[in-house]
């Protein structure tokens, strides 16, 4: 065995220095959800579970496209720092574009489709355990959670490219920051809202977070920001979605009643149960399609779709 040398136990501690603030700001999110489950405590008995429940839903939406974007974009920003830093302005751009024509439509469905999500998984199969209400106030919960899944989205590439730039402590100061304005924002809105008052606090300090790591990036950094381009973009984002959840909504309903009165002997297994999502998840892959397929009739241009 061989003792490690100086040289070597130097570097390990500079990588144990810059490792543990990425503990904490890459945990901004549970960090979070553990405050607003603290607060859900003092509420009445379940409501923990609840949030729980709401909570991992949400971080299901979250992980099939936020975490592995961003775990793509780490080692594309490390390299594009290297040689030409200016264009970071540029691909941070584009990639808020990405997760903005992503998270929109998926939380709308989210939203449209929260109560029975929680229905269908929670409700049919726990007997007696998981009561209506519960089936409500945790679809409420979700749909809180999931109002800012946008911002969770972009604080995950946000923070990517900060450590592209080789920015440690920026990171960990700004989710401090962001636990500290989760905690005021409950204390705010928990007696008003409740436990949907918790979750609503985690979106909007998420928000918060969001507004803080690109005022940095713009005072700090010099970053560009295109905000007439981006403005322009979300205006011709709306259109489409609104233009394409009315056709999902309008597929949805016809379906539905289809089942609902031309298939009885299937009503309940088809609506109430899991068999659900054997017609409304290839529903939601059309509607992403179409989302794909029409972009440029909208005039929608996104460099990482091109």
């Amino acid at each position: 065995f061989i003792w490690p040398d100086k040289s070597i136990k130097k570097h390990f501690q500079e990588i144990i220095f810059k490792f543990l603030p990425c503990i904490i700001s890459m945990s901004t999110l549970e960090l979070n959800a553990a405050i607003d489950e603290r607060f859900g405590s003092t509420l009445s008995a379940g409501t923990y579970t609840l949030m729980d429940i709401a909570f991992k839903f949400m971080g299901i939406a979250l992980s099939i496209f936020a975490s592995g974007f961003a775990s793509i974009l780490l080692p594309y920003f490390s390299h594009v720092t290297n040689y030409a830093q200016k264009r970071l302005s540029f691909y941070i751009f584009q990639a808020n574009k990405l997760i903005a024509w992503i998270t929109l439509p998926a939380t709308l469905i989210i939203i449209f489709l929260a109560n029975k999500i929680i229905y269908t998984t929670f409700y049919k199969y726990s007997g007696s355990h998981f009561t209506l209400s519960n089936v409500n106030q945790t679809a409420n919960l979700l749909i809180a959670y999931s109002s800012g899944l946008f911002f969770y989205s972009l604080n995950k590439i946000l923070l990517s490219l900060y450590y592209s730039m080789q920015q440690m402590l920026i990171p960990t100061l700004v989710t401090v920051i962001g636990c500290i304005l989760n905690i005021i924002f409950n204390f705010l809105l928990i007696n008003k809202m409740g436990a949907v008052g918790l979750a609503l606090a985690t979106s909007l300090s998420a928000g918060l977070q969001s507004i803080i790591f690109l005022t940095i990036l713009y005072f700090r950094f010099n970053f560009k920001i295109y905000l007439k381009a981006y403005t322009l973009f979300i205006m011709k984002l709306i259109l489409q979605v609104s233009l394409i959840s009315s056709l999902f909504y309008f597929i949805y309903n016809s379906i539905y009643y289809l089942i609902n009165y031309h298939l009885i002997f299937l009503k309940s297994f088809l609506l109430e149960e899991i068999g659900l999502w054997l017609w409304v998840s290839p529903l939601i892959i059309l509607i992403f399609l179409l989302l794909y397929k029409t972009r440029k009739l909208f005039g929608i241009k996104i460099y990482f779709l091109s």
